[in-house]
This record gives structure tokens, sequence and C-alpha cells, in this order.
């Protein structure tokens, strides 16, 4: 294992990337937000009516389901949340299997549920913190509204955990670079895996581009 301070610079390319993602998130947050405003101003009487003749109180009722309404464009879009991540550095000192339920929109509307599998890691970072951090997330079974086993096809992150048990070790140094979701780790000499941050995946330490998303690799 290796637990040195290299921490690889992005290309220009992710970094671009990276501007590309803000711009798009920002831009989609202030669009909807107009049309939620716009709808309000339009329909806001008959999206959330109120009683003819009723009391003040219901004014209050009305003015909160709007604040309500309006922060919709912010949760789809994750602004400003997505925008207040951060880079850091760290150690993994454990690694640890959770199990969860996960919940997802499929085609039609329809709302599903599935077995969610997350590889959590503690990591203990330079600054001295100690935080929890979810490497991979994967889906091992899917079910409809119904209670009925769905297609596997239909699955978000489809997989099993077990084969990402190993991507993390204790000891590893790791990275997180701002706007990106997956962890980089240092790769040790005896290692011939490097990981892409943009879609998580382990690629051969000599290639320059992923095998999946063809973005440089650090």
């Amino acid at each position: 294992m290796t637990n040195n301070n290299y921490r690889p610079a992005l290309p220009k390319s992710l970094q671009k990337r990276c501007r590309q993602n803000i711009i798009v998130r920002v831009t989609s947050c202030c669009i909807l937000f107009a049309l939620f405003l716009f709808a309000i101003i339009m329909w806001g009487e008959r999206i959330f009516p109120m009683p003819r003749y009723s009391p003040k109180s219901y004014v209050g009722v009305q003015i909160g389901c709007y604040v309500l309404f309006m922060t919709l464009p912010f949760l789809i879009t994750g602004v400003p949340m997505k925008l207040i991540d951060s880079s850091w550095s760290g150690v993994i000192s454990n690694a640890e299997v959770k199990q969860s339920v996960g919940t997802y929109w499929r085609t039609l509307g329809r709302f599903n549920v599935y077995d969610k599998q997350e590889l959590i890691l503690t990591i203990k970072t330079d600054d001295g913190k100690t935080i929890e951090h979810a490497a991979t997330s994967v889906g091992e079974a899917l079910k409809n509204t119904m209670g009925i086993l769905s297609a596997k096809t239909d699955l978000p992150n489809q997989g099993k955990i077990t084969d990402h048990v190993n991507d993390f070790k204790i000891g590893d140094r790791v990275h997180k670079y701002y706007g990106f979701k997956y962890l980089y780790v240092v790769p040790s000499e005896e290692e011939d895996k490097k990981r892409c941050i943009v879609c998580g995946l382990n690629n051969d330490k000599h290639r320059d581009k992923c095998l999946n998303c063809y973005c440089d690799l650090l």
C-alpha cells in the first residue's frame, strides 16, 4: 500500500468538464425557478386553492405551500448544495458495506424501490477530520411498487458490491476533487489499476483515457 502526498493535477479537459457541469446546473436551476415562479403567478390559486372567505391562517398555509413549491428547483438541480463541494485528501482507516433501500423513477412515472448496498469508507483527512464517504453504491435487487421483481436492466448501478470491496484498502491514500463524485486512489507500485474520477471505473494504469467514459485519467 502507499501513503504518500502525491496529488495529481486535474487535466484541462476535466477542469473544463467541471466548469461546464456547474454552468449547466446553475442554468437549469435558474430556468426551473423562473418556470415555477411563472406557474405560481399565473395559476397559484388553482395549484393551491384556498377556501372562500377563509381565515387569515389559511393565507399563511398558502404562502408556506408557495415557498415549498419554489424550493423544488433547488432540490431537483442540487443547487446550492452541489456547488459547495470541496477538494480534500486523506487516508482510508476503515471500509464497510451498509445496506439500505434506494428509490428512483422509471419510465411512465412509475416509482420503484430496490435493495441498495454502499461501500462506506472512513477517511482521516489531512486536516485531522474523520469523515465517512460513500465510495460505491450498488443495487442488488429491484422491486416495483406492486412488490414484483423487475428486470435487472431497470436497476441503476447494477453489479455486486463484492466486485468493488477490493478497490479500496485500509492505508490507501485518496483524493477528492471538487465537482467529481468518485475518489482517486493513489496506486501503489504493485497495483496495475487506476480509478476514473468521472465514472469510477478501474482502468489499466498505463491508459490515458477511461475505457468507459473516455475522459482523461489522472
